[in-house]
């Protein structure tokens, strides 16, 4: 009978306070939390598309293309870099930052 005594609250600290969630509410509160659904209000399209030779295969890589003066720049872990026209995705310019350097960039 005494473990009876120590399960029954146990299981209740455990089942946590979402039991007694709308117990101690207030009205505005409830509204609050009563949130309406999403909808989307546009929806995307690609304009232009590229890739950066090989790219990484099947390595996880961090670099990400970057936006500015109307144009996108974007590198891969090879050491190419490319700029694009940010509307059309002509590409401006090429370069390969390690084909100078026998032992790799870094």
């Amino acid at each position: 009978m005494n473990k009876l005594f120590v399960v029954i609250p146990l299981l209740l600290s455990l089942s946590g306070c979402s039991t007694f969630s709308g117990w101690f509410a207030d009205e505005e509160e409830l509204k609050i939390r009563l949130l309406k659904p999403i909808e989307a209000e546009f929806s995307g399209k690609i304009l232009w598309q590229d890739d950066l030779d090989e790219g990484v295969a099947h390595f996880f890589s961090r670099l990400k293309p970057a936006v500015g003066y109307n144009k996108v720049f974007a590198a891969n872990r090879d050491g190419v870099i490319k700029a694009y026209d940010q509307t059309t995705g002509k590409i401006l310019w090429k370069t390969h930052v390690d084909k100078n350097y026998e032992s790799g960039f870094f």
